[in-house]
C-alpha cells in the first residue's frame, strides 16, 4: 500500500515536472530580448574579472555573480532560445524543490500542490524565460528556507554549512536576498522560547555571513542614493504585487501600458476578469490562514516570509533614488503566497470541492498562459523584427529615429545595418523648443526617417 502512494506520487510529481518544462521552454525564442536581457548579455560578454570591476566602479547595485554564470553559459550559444534555456532549467529544478519545501513544512500533498501551483504559475514562467536572476533567486531562496527548517528539525552543522554558503550565494545574486534573511530572524526572535537551542551555533552562522557579504555592502553603500524625502509610491504595490503572483503580466493592463499611463481608468476595460481573478485567490488564500489558524508558529512563519520581503522592498524605494519598488524584486515572497494557496486547498474536506478548486487555478492561470504565449499585447518589444525590416527596406540617405530610450539598447544590439542613428524623445522633438529645434537640425538633411 505505501509503495503504491510512493509510486503514485513519484508519477505525480513527474508528471507535473514535464508539465512545468514545457511550459517554460514553449516558444521560449519567439519573443525579442528586452532592454534588461540585452543589458545583461552585454554584461556577460565581459571577462570575469571585467564584470566585477564594471560593478563596483559603476553605479549599477546588483551583484556580479549572475552575470558570470551567464558569461560560461553562452559558451553554449548566443541565440535567445540557448541563452534563456539556463532560466528554464533553473526554474524547473525550483519545481521540485517547492514540492520538498511543501513536504518539509506541511506535508507530501500540500508540497505536490504547491508544486503543480508553480508549475502553471504565469508569474514564474515569465521569469523562468528571460535572461535575468530572478528564476534563480527563487530557487536559491527556497534552498535558503529548506536548509533553516532542516536545522529547526535537526540542527546538524551540515545544515548550516548549507545555509551559509546559499545565503551568500545569494547575496552575490540578487542584494535583496538580505530581506529573506531578515524574516528568518526576526521568525526566531518571535519564537525564540522554542528555538533558543539555536543560539550557539546560529549567532556564530550570522556573523560569518555578514563577513563574507561585506566586500559587497561598501559597494552598496557607494552606489545607493539616500533620497531627502520619501517617495510617492501608492500603497497600490501591494494588492498589485498579489494580483502579479496570481496572475502574472499577461492579464489586464499590459506592463507597456502601466508604464505609458498612470491612471486607474486604464483598468476599467478588464475590470470584471480582474475582480474575478482576485476573489478567486482572495479566498483561496483566506482559507489557508484560517487553516493555520491553530498552527501559530508556522502560520507566523508564512506571514513574515511573504510580509517582510515586499514591506522592506517598498521601504527601500521609498528612501532611494535609484532603487524603485518592482515584483520582481520580492519573488521571494512567492513561495510563501503558493504554499498558502495550497494549504487552503488541501484543507477542503469534501474531496469534489477541492478538485473544483485546483481545476479553478489551472482554469484562471490557463487564461494568463494564453494572452502571454498568443496574444501580441503582452509580449516584450519586438526590436528583432524592426532591425530585420529596417535592414531589409533601407535606402542610402535614411535615418532611424528613436523616440524611446529603452529601445535603444535592444536595437543596438540586433541592427548591423550601416544608417545614422538618433534618439530623440516625442517631447524633446514636439514639445522642448530647444531640443526641437536640434532635432529638425539633425534629421532634415535626411530623405526618410
Amino acid at each position: 500500500m505505501l509503495t503504491t502512494c510512493f509510486d503514485k506520487m513519484k508519477i505525480f510529481m513527474i508528471i507535473i515536472l514535464i508539465i512545468g518544462f514545457f511550459l517554460r521552454i514553449y516558444k521560449l525564442g519567439a519573443q525579442s530580448l528586452w532592454i534588461d536581457e540585452v543589458i545583461t548579455i552585454n554584461t556577460a560578454q565581459m571577462t570575469p574579472m571585467a564584470i566585477i570591476s564594471a560593478h563596483k566602479s559603476a553605479t549599477i547595485i546588483h551583484p556580479s555573480l549572475f552575470y558570470i554564470l551567464v558569461h560560461y553559459w553562452s559558451y553554449l550559444g548566443k541565440s535567445e532560445f540557448v541563452l534563456r534555456l539556463l532560466s528554464v532549467l533553473l526554474g524547473t529544478y525550483t519545481i521540485y524543490l517547492f514540492f520538498l519545501l511543501g513536504k518539509l513544512l506541511f506535508n507530501k500533498n500540500v508540497g505536490a500542490l504547491s508544486a503543480l501551483i508553480l508549475s502553471i504559475s504565469p508569474f514564474h514562467i515569465w521569469y523562468s524565460q528571460e535572461i535575468r536572476p530572478y528564476a534563480l533567486m527563487i530557487l536559491l531562496s527556497i534552498i535558503v528556507v529548506l536548509f533553516f527548517l532542516k536545522i529547526i528539525k535537526q540542527n546538524y552543522w551540515v545544515f548550516y554549512l548549507g545555509y551559509i554558503l546559499t545565503t551568500v550565494v545569494g547575496f552575490y545574486i540578487h542584494f535583496y536576498i538580505i530581506l529573506e534573511i531578515i524574516f528568518i530572524n526576526l521568525f526566531l526572535i518571535l519564537t525564540w522560547k522554542q528555538h533558543k537551542y539555536l543560539l550557539l551555533k546560529w549567532i556564530p552562522c550570522q556573523i560569518i555571513i555578514v563577513l563574507l557579504y561585506l566586500p559587497w555592502v561598501f559597494v552598496l553603500l557607494h552606489a545607493v542614493e539616500v533620497r531627502p524625502c520619501l517617495r510617492d509610491i501608492g500603497l497600490m504595490v501591494f494588492p498589485y504585487t498579489f494580483f502579479a503572483f496570481s496572475a502574472g503580466f499577461s492579464l489586464g493592463p499590459s506592463i507597456a501600458e502601466l508604464h505609458v499611463y498612470n491612471s486607474i481608468y486604464q483598468f476599467l476595460p478588464y475590470l470584471w476578469i480582474l475582480v474575478l481573478f482576485t476573489i478567486i485567490f482572495v479566498i483561496i488564500f483566506i482559507i489557508g490562514l484560517i487553516s493555520l489558524g491553530e498552527d501559530k508558529e508556522r502560520l507566523i512563519f508564512l506571514l513574515l516570509y511573504i510580509g517582510i520581503p515586499i514591506l522592506g522592498a517598498f521601504l527601500i524605494s521609498q528612501y532611494s533614488n535609484n532603487v524603485t519598488y518592482n515584483v520582481r524584486y520580492v519573488c521571494m515572497s512567492l513561495p510563501a503566497y503558493y504554499l498558502i494557496l495550497a494549504k487552503g486547498i488541501y484543507s477542503i474536506k469534501r474531496k469534489g470541492y477541492m478538485i473544483s478548486l485546483i481545476l479553478l487555478v489551472i482554469l484562471c492561470n490557463s487564461f494568463s498562459l494564453n494572452n502571454y504565449y498568443f496574444n501580441e499585447k503582452y509580449a516584450k518589444e519586438d526590436s528583432r523584427s524592426v532591425t530585420k525590416y529596417i535592414e531589409t527596406n533601407a535606402i542610402s540617405n535614411d535615418v532611424i529615429l528613436i523616440t524611446s530610450p529603452s529601445l535603444m539598447v535592444p536595437f543596438n544590439y540586433y541592427y548591423s545595418g550601416c544608417l545614422q542613428k538618433y534618439s530623440f524623445t516625442a517631447n524633446q522633438i514636439f514639445i522642448n523648443s530647444k531640443t526641437s529645434k536640434k532635432a529638425k537640425q539633425q534629421l532634415q538633411k535626411y530623405r526618410r526617417i
